[in-house]
């Protein structure tokens, strides 16, 4: 096979990719997103919470019960913003184009070296059944 019709393929993929309900959605969701004033406003306030908390850490020698603490306060607030309906529907979307990329990814690995990096995600969803 030469490597033109490698390439002739692989545009093919990123076409199918680039139009696939998983992008759209992801697109559709981070343009809601950043028209959201209020999701905007939360998403900032965690970016702050989260920054501030590093540089504490960063500061002086922290303990681990120090860094713990900072890990749970910073999943804490990610938990609150995450309540947002804009912001669960953008995280939902982006989540479900991650594992599409993924899964294609691996896909390819299998198909290349012989081996699955993972197994089945769980959504069956695009999936051309189990072997």
């Amino acid at each position: 096979m030469k490597n033109s019709e490698i390439f002739d393929k692989a545009r093919e993929l990123g076409e199918l990719i680039k139009n696939s309900e998983a992008k759209k959605r992801a697109e559709e969701t981070s343009e809601r997103l950043a028209a959201d004033k209020e999701a905007s406003a939360l998403i900032d306030r965690y970016n702050s919470i989260r920054e501030q908390k590093y540089e504490e850490l960063t500061k002086g020698q922290p303990t681990p019960e120090d860094a713990k603490n900072a890990n749970e306060y910073i999943q804490a607030e990610f938990e609150k913003i995450a309540g947002n309906p804009v912001i669960k529907d953008y995280l939902e979307a982006a989540r479900e184009y991650e594992m599409l990329l993924s899964q294609m990814d691996s896909i390819l690995k299998h198909f290349i070296v012989g081996e699955q990096e993972q197994g089945c995600s769980g959504s069956c969803e695009g999936c051309s059944g189990c072997r």
